[in-house]
């Protein structure tokens, strides 16, 4: 597996890295015992990028310390932070206060002293930007911080951002059905030398080809409250995924294959963040990586599924 870095002055790490969410049960569940053995099993492959997060009362972290126990130099961890979940769903907190109790307690709950890389889960329309990332950069200066990054923001924020302390990496959801990045912000992160980490490369499982017309989800799964999911969305959704389906299958690739590969021809500051909960997934990650794609099914994949073709907004909220 190619290694690169994060930005120019990040972490060098795989250049397909692991959602780690799904094996802590965001769909399905996944053992403990098969969910470190996929983790390893990626790292002998030559991933080495694991990205998590503190939700779920921090299980996947707390899954990620019996990983990296005792080979924390192998890994390069990212954290999402500063969403608290509350009965009524989930609230932003960017609060200086609220970010160091959260490093603090990821710090405890993985099990290391330091997060190579620490996400801005969302920009809180409550505390000043400036504020939040000043709190980061004091951390960083602390040593329990390496890098910092933004999910979910625009130009604008990154900008604020960047003049208070330096930005490596936005994590924004980019797959072959969501093309929002390629609007205005791929351009400006190539030119500034920033990763776009991206993460829903499955668009929640409907480019696995494993999602049917007439499935129903329920709650906690996401997609039972997602728009895209739902109703005439979600027929409309399907078609555009069953074209794709084809077009991997033209390639003798898996649809999982094709988007990650796909993800891997939008230039090299995009860094696709997979979440997988099989061993054999983890290999059909490196068939990816070895895909080449030739213009023409480039154009193909253009046509059947342009920016704005997916049906539904993004999230409900």
């Amino acid at each position: 597996m190619n290694q690169v870095k994060i930005g120019t002055q990040g972490p060098a790490v795989s250049q397909i890295g692991l959602g780690t969410l799904t094996l802590s049960g965001l769909y399905g569940t996944t053992t403990e015992k098969d969910a470190i053995k996929i983790i390893h099993h990626a790292k002998e492959l030559g991933i080495n990028h694991l990205d998590t997060t503190d939700l779920m009362q921090g299980a996947n972290e707390k899954l990620l310390s019996k990983v990296i126990k005792s080979r924390r130099y192998d890994y390069v961890i990212g954290n999402k932070l500063g969403f608290i979940e509350t009965e009524s769903g989930m609230v932003t907190d960017g609060s200086p206060q609220y970010l160091r109790s959260a490093v603090e307690n990821s710090l405890q709950r993985l099990g290391t002293d330091y997060i190579d890389l620490v996400y801005l889960v969302r920009v809180d329309p409550n505390i000043p930007l400036e504020e939040s990332i000043g709190a980061l950069k004091q951390m960083v200066e602390e040593g329990k911080i390496g890098y910092l990054g933004l999910s979910e923001v625009g130009i604008q924020e990154i900008e604020k951002a960047q003049a208070i302390h330096p930005i490596v990496a936005i994590q924004n959801e980019y797959n072959m059905l969501h093309r929002d990045p390629e609007a205005e912000l791929l351009d400006y992160l190539r030119l500034n030398n920033i990763s776009l980490t991206a993460y829903g490369v499955f668009s929640h499982a409907l480019l696995t080809g494993k999602v049917r017309a007439g499935q129903t989800f329920t709650f906690p799964d996401p997609r039972s409250y997602l728009p895209r999911f739902q109703r005439n969305n979600f027929k409309h959704n399907l078609a555009i995924v069953n074209r794709l389906q084809e077009v991997a299958a033209s390639l003798s690739l898996t649809l999982p294959e094709l988007a990650v590969a796909w993800l891997l021809h939008q230039g090299g500051e995009v860094l696709p963040l997979p979440g997988v909960s099989k061993v054999s997934q983890v290999e059909s990650l490196i068939k990816a990586s070895l895909a080449r794609l030739s213009p023409d099914t480039l154009q193909q994949i253009e046509e059947i599924s342009p920016a704005g073709a997916v049906a539904g907004a993004q999230y409900p909220f």
